[in-house]
């Protein structure tokens, strides 16, 4: 094991037992540290708990503290708490979680590929065109990752390997689709660009 990863195990442990001698005042903290451990072991990034709902696929509705796409048993699944009870819910048995957050409105994701990842919607348009992203961060205002559309029935990866981002992702489906030319600085929100689905 080389020096990197024993000075950061060294970190965590350490960690760990102050969170104990500090009388576990907060179970956040260890599932927080918990997950953040197995998510480094697992090579991928944590991502933040916050309050919410998930809608299963069999019609149960649980609502707690949620953290969505992390990797269990490798699968993508979602930590859930609710009372100090955590547990981590596979995302092939989820059919939409909402996040919420004070100062924000109401964030939802589904699972619409194959792949188990949940993705954020982030532009409905009458029920018939809907934008989802890759990110996992409900309250940020910008594209992340692969953009998806769905348009009535049909799903469409916009992701270009040749464009420098997601939002010139979106544009260029708008250039094709519409036969028109527009470029980022044409955008000076998200909210302009979405008005041209």
């Amino acid at each position: 094991m080389n020096l990197k990863y024993l000075f950061k195990y060294f970190s965590l442990l350490l960690t760990i037992v102050f969170s104990i001698n500090l009388n576990a005042q907060n179970k956040d903290d260890l599932i927080n540290l918990n997950t953040i451990l197995t998510n480094e072991i697992n090579n991928n990034s944590y991502n933040s708990f916050f309050e919410g709902t998930i809608t299963l696929k069999n019609g149960d509705i649980l609502t707690g503290k949620i953290s969505l796409n992390n990797i269990k048993n490798q699968e993508y699944s979602a930590i859930y708490n609710q009372n100090g009870g955590w547990q981590y819910i596979p995302n092939h048995k989820i059919k939409k979680a909402s996040l919420y957050s004070e100062n924000n409105p109401e964030t939802k994701f589904y699972t619409i590929k194959d792949d188990d990842v949940m993705y954020r919607e982030v532009y409905k348009k009458n029920e018939e065109i809907i934008v989802f992203d890759s990110s996992n961060k409900p309250f940020e205002n910008r594209l992340i990752s692969t953009v998806f559309i769905k348009d009535k029935d049909t799903l469409i990866n916009t992701f270009d390997f040749w464009t420098s981002s997601s939002k010139k992702d979106l544009i260029n489906y708008i250039n094709n689709r519409d036969g028109v030319n527009y470029r980022n600085r044409d955008f000076k929100s998200l909210d302009e660009l979405f008005e041209k689905l």
